[in-house]
């Protein structure tokens, strides 16, 4: 079995960096370091799921996006749709050549406003499904 992580977070830097305009994490920096807004891709729960022949993965995938002391959430809920608009149901990210992702589609999508020490944080959770094939 082989590991598609790279890849899969390679392609998704790129396309989020292309539909937002900023960079993600794949780690989050020491927080004096974060500069927001930001988006923080995060967790992955891998599944196997193919059967004995094949390695198939169910991969849930998690993306934050966090803004601080907003007046407006308009910038906010840009940047929810901006992610959402790379998700493309009949296909996936190209992982090739060692990966086919078959599909991907959005899994849940909520909000959430907390107050922090630093502020106030309106944080949206993305988890995104993939369906990814080894070849």
């Amino acid at each position: 079995m082989k590991d598609y992580r790279t890849k899969l977070i390679t392609e998704l830097v790129a396309d989020i960096q292309t539909a937002t305009g900023k960079v993600p994490y794949t780690r989050l920096p020491k927080a004096a370091q974060i500069s927001y807004p930001y988006i923080h891709i995060s967790d992955i729960y891998d599944s196997e799921i193919g059967d004995k022949t094949i390695f198939e993965h169910e991969v849930d995938m998690l993306i934050n996006v966090v803004h601080l002391d907003v007046n407006s959430l308009a910038d906010f809920y840009t940047d929810i749709n901006n992610i959402k608009s790379i998700i493309n149901n009949n296909s996936g990210v190209d992982l090739s050549p060692d990966f086919k992702c078959r599909e991907m589609r959005l899994n849940l999508c909520t909000t959430s406003e907390i107050e922090t020490e630093v502020g106030t944080l309106n944080i949206a959770n993305i988890r995104i499904l993939f369906y990814i094939d080894e070849l």
